[in-house]
Order: structure tokens, then sequence, then C-alpha cells
């Protein structure tokens, strides 16, 4: 009983990678609504505004986008990182006056 470890592991990674979401080249509505955790009609709406750049219409009612397109919006939608540290507050003191007789 022979087993090659090396070969079992290149083959999990090669099934992984073929599962993998970039592999697609057109997302319908609901691919979208699932990669970006929306509903199918809003992802819908966003489509029709054309944030996703070219649209091919399979018909009239179902439209597809490319992966470009989808590569694009993600990379316009990306928040960037914080390039300069927040200065520190100074420590606030209260000041506890005696209210006097409660």
């Amino acid at each position: 009983m022979d087993f090659n470890l090396e070969e079992y592991i290149r083959a999990i990674v090669r099934e992984c990678i073929a599962e993998g979401p970039e592999m697609k080249t057109r997302f319908t509505a609901e691919d979208i609504a699932q990669r970006f955790g929306w509903s199918p009609a809003n992802a819908r709406r966003v489509i029709n505004n054309g944030s996703f750049g070219e649209v091919i219409a399979a018909s009239p009612k179902h439209k597809v986008v490319t992966l470009q397109g989808v590569l694009e919006f993600e990379r316009n939608r990306t928040v960037k990182a914080l390039t300069h540290s927040k200065r520190e507050t100074g420590r606030r003191t209260v000041i506890h006056k005696n209210p006097g007789r409660i």
C-alpha cells in the first residue's frame, strides 16, 4: 500500500482552486448577492445602476456582469487604511463637587 502524501495534498489544492469564486467569468444577481451578503433585489438594483460596468443581458429580466466589472467594483468600494496615527487625548479629569445633603 503506497500512499503519496505530496500528491494527495496537490490534488486537494487543485480542487480548492477550481472551486474558487474567481474562476467564474460571469456573475448573476444571485451570485453577486451571495458574494457581498446582499439580497438578490439589491444586487439587481446595483447591476441596473451600472455600478459593475458592462452588463450582458441574458434576457430582459436576467442580467449578467463580467469578472472584470466585479473586481473593479470591489476595488472602488474598498476602504483605505488610515496612514496616520490618532493623537492621544489628554486624560479628562472629573470634578467631583460635594452635592451637599441629599
